[in-house]
């Protein structure tokens, strides 16, 4: 059930006959200030009451505010029917100015914060409260942005809004979500890096999927950077050649082998004022490129039901979290973030959502693992492929395309599948695959997705938390590896190897067992029993049949 109020005045009850409005529509987004309009009857007991610029308009769903606004423009027209246009508090930092700056010289505290992302908002946000009054004022939340070297340059000569050097100096360099947080004391900023929360209720063809489309922006790729850094300096010193197996350093650039195949030469500068030295360069600019260069962003926006108008027992969409959304006919199976919703609270099939990700389309995807399947077959075995055989190598790729479309399907089935417990959690454990076939070697990774379903804010959310293991069968044997864990496990016909950072510690082969460091308690040679005690003596004693 949705509620409207201005400051302590209900403007929208369902339940009351004297407090109903008409058109309602509200647009919520993340990094950005939303908005809501609606129209209020010349009877209406609130109506040429709400004043422009002051109060605070909220939109409660189940008594939960997922929005708050002020009124910029009250309109009344002949029948004295009064049109409410509201923008979101977001927009409040319009209210004040940054003055000229020097980030970190000129502020207090900055050489010794903890985390110089969370300084430096917390900096902009004291000089934006000390500006506006209480109404207009937001508070620091949680800020999970970083910087790897805990140092950022930013600085202004002349007099900005406040939202501009949020949006330019923070939003625009080190990207992440700005998510607003409606709490009893007041509105709270949280900078995400990611967004750490999951709607309970997904997108699903067949089920509440109206309409989708899908936007690619091809005019955001490049294929190779150029960084400079402080003081102007560049890559050009450091030593040439393969970063990665498709990262390429030449001369004061790097680019991208599957980049360039894919697309073209397309090249983009970028400066990092706070990076010092020519290798910390080099790393940050493989980061970028590898990051978002040669990834295309796509947009998602769905027309769907929220089924939570219509079932009580399902959460409303929330602005602002990953959803999960699956529908097969279009090849889509992804969770992906909520970024923006216009929201129709009377009639809920109006509702439209956006969701942003960048990655590599799903036809692209298809397309490569085809071709590294197509060519290896061919190098490897060196064919000429007569029409019979071609045949069969079509279908082959056919069977890739189903699999790769359809096995993000199967994960999403299973992670339906939930054991409920008496504190408002849920565990649920499932476990992905992917696998490849390469030239000499077959990889397969699999990834063990542990879900929580939590109470937050009043709401339900889900939270995941993934390990992956991959199995490697290459001519040197099968290689066994986690992420988060330095240590390999290699398993050959002869040999039984535990490699740390890809130097063997400890092998067993047909001869015996070899390690640098060897750790026992106890140990028995023949009949007899060397056991090392807690008190630090070494006993001795005879076991077995004398």
């Amino acid at each position: 059930m949705y509620t409207i109020t201005y400051d302590d005045t209900v403007i929208y009850d369902p339940r009351l006959e004297d407090r109903q409005i008409r058109s309602p529509k509200f647009h919520l987004a993340v990094s950005k200030a939303g908005s809501g309009s609606f129209l209020l009857d010349y009877d209406h007991p609130a109506a040429g009451r709400l004043k422009m610029l002051r109060g605070i308009v909220e939109l409660q769903s189940d008594g939960v505010p997922i929005y708050r606004g002020r009124i910029i423009r009250p309109v009344s027209d002949f029948y004295n029917t009064y049109r409410i246009e509201t923008e979101g508090v977001f927009a409040c930092l319009n209210d004040s100015l940054i003055p000229p700056f020097e980030y970190p010289s000129g502020v207090q505290g900055a050489d010794t914060a903890e985390n110089v992302v969370e300084h430096f908002f917390s900096w902009l946000l004291s000089q934006h409260n000390s500006q506006v009054t209480q109404d207009q004022q937001l508070k620091l939340g949680t800020v999970t942005v970083t910087d790897p070297n805990n140092y950022i340059v930013r600085s202004s000569t002349s007099y900005l809004k406040t939202i501009d050097v949020v949006k330019s100096r923070l939003l625009d360099l080190l990207g992440g979500y700005i998510l607003e947080r409606y709490e009893p004391d007041g509105t709270y900023l949280d900078y995400f890096d990611e967004l750490p929360l999951t709607n309970t209720q997904s997108v699903e063809f067949g089920e509440n999927l109206l309409d989708l489309t899908q936007e690619f922006h091809g005019g955001e790729i490049f294929t190779a950077i150029l960084p400079t850094g402080k003081d102007g300096i560049t890559i050009s010193e450091e030593p040439d050649g393969d970063l990665t197996d498709d990262l390429v350093k030449e001369g004061a650039i790097i680019y991208s082998r599957a980049g360039r195949s894919l697309y073209g030469k397309i090249t983009r500068t970028e400066k990092w004022d706070d990076v010092t030295l020519p290798y910390n360069l080099v790393v940050k600019a493989a980061a970028e490129l590898s990051g978002v260069g040669v990834l295309v962003p796509r947009t998602l926006t769905c027309k769907a039901l929220d089924l939570g108008c219509t079932n009580a027992d399902v959460a409303h969409f929330r602005v602002g979290r990953n959803i999960l959304v699956n529908s097969t006919p279009h090849g889509i199976s992804a969770t992906l973030p909520l970024v923006e919703m216009d929201l129709d609270i009377l009639q809920p099939g109006e509702t439209t959502i956006t969701l942003g990700q960048t990655s590599r389309s799903l036809s692209s995807q298809i397309g490569e693992v085809k071709k590294e399947v197509s060519d290896s077959i061919r190098d490897d075995f060196k064919l000429v492929l007569d029409d019979s055989q071609k045949a069969i190598l079509s279908e082959v790729e056919k069977n890739i395309t189903y699999a790769v479309q359809n096995s993000q399907t199967v994960i999403l089935a299973a992670m339906e599948k939930y054991v409920l417990t008496n504190d408002f959690e849920e565990y649920s454990k499932t476990v992905s695959s992917q696998f490849q076939v390469l030239s000499g070697e077959i990889s397969m990774n699999l990834t063990t997705t542990m879900e929580t379903l939590q109470e937050y804010n009043g709401e339900m959310q889900k939270k995941y938390e993934s390990i992956s293991k991959a199995f490697r069968f290459t001519p040197d044997g099968l290689l066994i590896g986690e992420t988060g864990n330095e240590v390999l496990l290699r398993l050959d016909n002869d040999v039984i190897q535990f490699l740390r950072n890809n130097v063997p510690a400890l092998f067993i082969n047909e001869l015996g067992v070899y390690a640098e460091e060897v750790h026992i308690n106890s140990i028995i040679l023949g009949k007899y029993l060397f056991r090392y005690e807690a008190d630090g003596r070494l006993s001795l004693r005879k076991v077995g049949n004398s």
